[in-house]
């Protein structure tokens, strides 16, 4: 990549003033910038949490029926961020956070030979149940914190 960088505050009415650079990093077709910030209107307030794989992982082959929710896992990996749901039983499943109520009207499908991903922390319980006909069956779960 060649060229030259500059970073202005155009915040201000008129204003073009270019900011300092401290540090560019160039890969490819990708290009990272440090500034030196002079001057903040305003606040900048929040906070960031990534997803993914940070600790460790965590794999649960997990039985379900089809008369009752059963929660997946029964015990959330402490400090979760995502769950993945494979289904690779030969039937049908779904999934919901309640865990009451009948198949037909409840829950997300997951097809079979299908998964589900989600980013979503370990106090949220989700529950799977079979579909009519299917007795017992087992769906992989991976936990990621």
């Amino acid at each position: 990549m060649a060229g030259n960088i500059s970073a202005y505050d155009t915040s201000k009415t008129g204003a073009n003033s270019p900011k300092d650079i401290t540090k560019t990093d160039v890969a490819g077709d990708k290009v990272a910038l440090d500034v030196a910030v002079k001057e903040l209107i305003g606040n900048i307030t929040g906070s960031f949490t990534p997803g993914g794989l940070q600790n460790e992982g965590k794999y649960t082959p997990v039985t379900i029926n089809d008369s009752s929710w059963t929660p997946i896992p029964a015990t959330a990996q402490a400090d979760r961020n995502q769950i993945n749901i494979q289904n690779f039983t030969g039937y049908e499943v779904k999934i919901n956070h309640t865990g009451t109520g009948g198949y037909d009207n409840n829950g997300m499908r997951i097809p079979d030979q299908t998964e589900r991903f989600y980013q979503i922390k370990d106090s949220i319980v989700i529950y799977a149940r079979a579909t009519t006909g299917a007795g017992s069956v087992v769906l992989d779960v991976e936990e990621l914190s």
